[in-house]
């Protein structure tokens, strides 16, 4: 069977883990978990790695070099036994060597790699490390990087370790350097806010060498005072920084420690070293983490309140110091965890089982049930369970909860504030999402540095477990609509993941399959048989009688545009309050599946009921909405299905569902009976932008017209200079999404009239589309906005003329719907008489009072504050008089 390999290389030690089938579990090389990143030089030849390099580093240190990863990507040599070697070279040899103990420990090589890099770095040391990793480390194993908050959000999203909506703060201070980021987890997945921030030259190893000066100042000298060349001097001076990083270890939990000095020619003396001499030492470099991580919330517009938990990851950040300032500059934040070791590893693992391994995709219908009175946290069903084979856990692979290690194995923090329960019952709601398998893109070359956003189509999601079944335990979700959630009362639902994720395979090779590759916490939409966003006809399809609004917010980076893609993971709801940790797996543990409970009848519209269908397009903004909805009022069933605005409409109109979303208006003419029945409101708008090459320097603007001849069906332009003749006369790359896809629908319906006619191109899922051309010059393609915005300078968009001027997209024009005519609204519609339930009133009546934020928290662009005030007053007046929800 297939394995696939996560490794997180830091500056002090390297961790392992391998995926295959099941939950990653973290390898054990030479003796331990953590393999220490030294690489010894014998004089006699060849090369020592891990432990043993360390032991020989000791006594030997000029012919061992560690330390080399915060030096990849900059300019100089390491002199390793008076041989020079590059940062990366020495990067590329330690992975190499320990992927190769693996290939003999396992008889075969590993189908996909990924090894994490510090969050913060820039894209010339990103490079640098993919280089690295992937072609000086002569694997021939597919390897691939990502950022080590990627991983970790990946980790959170795989055991449903963060709420919707949440923001979680990622704080990494290790021995080489300090790392920070902050992701924002929603129904959809997970995306990095704002930059990452870190500090190059700090961390435990830099606190080691203070504390050796510490030591040397305490018996009366100090380095300069030493003959650093005699070899005996730099044997004592490397044992002395064993010994003080190992004091420094000790001194989270004790008060001071002893030190042993012995230098030749010195009489061995004992020094105390106390954990105050430690804070002193060490308490402007904590500040500047401090700093840092202030910083990278400000990049992202959010406040320490904001953040629901800060995972502190790395063996510094283990000192009650940092517990202490932390909390300190960030007394609002509401929970402090300190994650595993293993943590990082095991997301990488996660997403090379995800890029190694795809399923063609179910229909999922979403089922969003109030949380069930009077559970106890005894009977709460344990984490999730997951889709992806290889990316997620195999029936019974994933340890019960018993075989979690216990609270007191976690290194103690005693400054932290208790890990309290989670979030209210209610605050996390299950979303769906519908799919079908479509065409995989052809092979692309890989992008040296591309942010992916998408996937392929995934698994069929599982659904939770009953209570005392291990996590991960699969289980399948019914599809057929108005499934209803297992007999333990929990919901079952299903979300495609999304992130903004840093992702590079640098080997330069297509993916086997002809697949990209794709981090599986951020599955690339694939839209195929989504709410259709147009139709046939005259007038422009759906964007006929469009008016202008004011200035909008601005874009959050990623949208959900339905998809049953690889990383659809349940969200349930429920009075799920049970303690989260991040806690490190080791070992995978067989557990006998749990049965699963026969499903109750489907769902009907009642006073505390509320059915939504249609738009699979829209369909993220109403369980957005639903996401804060419960947490206000928790006595309400909404049950959301997906499929398509014309099913909406029907079904609507029939008396079958009470809200149905929609991709376009409603067609009065077409129903005149149903048009008196129902009433529409405008949540949002959705861009889809016309993208080229930033190399691209000769098309800047094009009319109408000429989008319309280069897109028709019948079109015959396939050069540059067929469009314009001052144009290069080179071939044109055209990209898109699936013909079928929502994206795809609006497009043809806007630009030839027909939501099924198109000129050919070649198909790929949005972010696929992003990639292709941001590594293509001659490259056309069109895709939704948040893409657009996500992929940032990697692409440009065209500005287009419809006869008004030439205008570009950007957040000003997606939110005012003036990049006409490829800038739409999107809607909700209700009927009247639903709207004199209790349920369905306090529903609508919270959906358009919250739909700026609702539709920022979608990702999808929110309507003027005049719209929103225009849909309050009309649910306001069609909903006097309602009593309301009782309990």
């Amino acid at each position: 069977m297939g394995y696939q390999l996560g490794i997180d290389v830091g500056s002090a030690n390297t961790v392992l883990a391998v995926s295959d089938g099941g939950w990653p579990a973290v390898l054990t090389l030479g003796g331990g978990r953590a393999v220490p990143s030294v690489l010894y030089m014998p004089q006699a030849g060849g090369m020592l790695v891990g432990r043993s390099a360390a032991r020989r580093a000791t006594a030997d240190p000029e012919r061992a070099a560690r330390g080399f990863l915060h030096r990849v990507g900059e300019p100089g040599h390491v002199l390793v036994a008076g041989a020079a070697y590059s940062p990366e070279g020495l990067l590329g040899r330690l992975v190499g060597h320990l992927v190769g103990q693996v290939v003999a420990a396992r008889g075969e090589e590993p189908e996909q790699i990924v090894v994490s890099h510090p969050t913060f770095w820039p894209e010339h040391r990103r490079a640098a490390f993919a280089e690295a990793v992937s072609q000086l480390s002569d694997v021939s194993a597919p390897v691939t990087t990502c950022a080590s908050a990627d991983a970790i959000g990946t980790l959170l999203i795989s055991r449903r370790a963060a709420r919707t909506v949440d923001l979680v703060g990622f704080y990494d201070f290790g021995a080489g350097h300090f790392d920070s980021a902050v992701l924002s987890f929603s129904p959809f997945g997970f995306e990095r806010l704002g930059s990452p921030v870190g500090v190059g030259r700090a961390g435990g190893a830099e606190f080691d060498e203070l504390l050796v000066d510490r030591a040397l100042a305490r018996v009366g000298t100090s380095r300069d005072r030493l003959d650093l060349g005699d070899p005996a001097i730099a044997v004592a001076l490397g044992r002395l920084r064993d010994e003080c990083a190992q004091a420094k270890e000790y001194l989270a939990e004790e008060e001071e420690i002893e030190v042993t000095v012995s230098l030749p020619g010195r009489e061995t003396a004992s020094v105390t070293v106390s954990r105050s001499d430690l804070e002193t030492l060490v308490a402007p470099v904590v500040d500047d983490t401090v700093r840092a991580f202030r910083q990278a919330l400000r990049s992202g517009q959010a406040e320490p309140a904001d953040l629901s938990t800060v995972l502190l990851f790395g063996g510094t950040a283990r000192m009650p110091l940092v517990a202490a300032q932390m909390r300190a500059a960030f007394p609002g934040v509401g929970r402090w965890q300190v994650g595993s070791d293993d943590d990082i590893a095991t997301g990488a693992a996660l997403i090379a089982a995800g890029l190694a391994e795809r399923s063609p995709g179910e229909q999922i219908t979403s089922i969003i049930r109030p949380p069930v009175a009077g559970t106890q946290p005894g009977s709460v069903p344990p984490w999730g369970s997951f889709s992806q084979p290889g990316s997620y856990p195999a029936e019974g692979s994933v340890p019960p909860a018993s075989s979690f290690p216990p609270a007191g194995s976690v290194p103690p923090v005693s400054s932290f504030p208790p890990v309290g329960s989670l979030p209210p019952a209610g605050s996390l709601p299950p979303v769906g999402s519908t799919s079908s398998a479509g065409p995989v893109p052809p092979a692309r070359p890989a992008d040296p540095d591309a942010t992916v956003i998408g996937g392929r189509t995934g698994a069929p999601v599982s659904s939770p477990p009953p209570a005392g079944t291990a996590p991960g335990t699969p289980m399948t979700y019914p599809t057929a609509t108005g499934a209803s959630p297992s007999s333990s009362g929990f919901d079952e639902g299903a979300a495609t993941m999304l992130g903004g994720m840093e992702i590079v395979n640098a080997a330069g090779e297509s993916r086997p399959g002809g697949a990209a590759p794709v981090p599986p916490q951020a599955a690339r939409p694939d839209t195929r048989h989504g709410g259709r966003g147009g139709r046939s006809g005259s007038g422009g399809g759906p964007f006929a009688g469009r008016s202008g609004g004011t200035i909008a917010a601005a874009v959050a980076a990623i949208v959900f545009v339905t998809a049953g893609v690889v990383f659809g993971v349940a969200l349930t709801g429920g009075d799920d309050e049970e303690p989260t940790a991040v806690v490190p797996i080791a070992t995978a543990v067989t557990t006998p599946p749990a049965q699963q409970s026969a499903s109750p009848a489907p769902l009907t519209r009642g006073p505390k009921t509320v059915l939504i269908a249609g738009s699979a397009e829209v369909a993220p903004i109403s369980e957005t909405a639903y996401a804060g909805f419960r947490q206000v009022q928790p006595n309400v069933t909404v049950n959301v299905s997906s499929s398509t605005t014309e099913d909406g409409f029907a079904k609507l109109c029939a008396g079958e569902i009470d809200v149905a979303d929609a991709s376009f208006e409603f067609d009065s003419k077409a129903n005149p009976g149903c048009a008196d029945q129902i009433v529409g409101f405008e949540v949002a708008h959705h861009t889809l932008p016309i993208v080229v090459n930033p190399q691209n320097s000769w098309a800047r603007c094009m009319t109408l017209d000429q989008v319309r001849e280069i897109w028709n069906a019948g079109s015959q332009i396939t050069r540059w200079d067929q469009i314009d003749s001052s144009f290069p006369a080179q071939p044109i790359t055209f990209v898109g999404p699936p013909r079928d896809s929502v994206q795809a629908q609006v497009f043809n319906a806007t630009v030839n009239d027909a939501s099924n006619r198109s000129r050919q191109y070649q198909e790929a899922d949005l972010s696929g589309v992003a990639t292709d051309v941001a590594r293509d010059q001659y490259a056309l393609g069109f895709l939704d906005f948040p893409t657009f915005q996500t992929f940032g300078s990697q692409l440009r968009g065209l500005e287009i003329d419809n006869g008004k001027g030439c205008v570009e997209p950007n957040a000003v024009t997606a939110g005012t719907g003036f990049y006409l005519p490829l800038c739409k609204p999107v809607f909700v519609y209700a009927r009247k008489d639903s709207l004199r339930e209790s349920g369905a009133a306090a529903f609508m009546r919270y959906y358009m009072q919250n739909g700026e934020k609702i539709a920022f928290d979608a990702h999808y662009v929110p309507r003027a504050q005049s719209t929103i005030d225009e849909n309050v007053a009309k649910v306001d007046e069609l909903i006097k008089g309602v009593p309301p929800v009782t309990a």
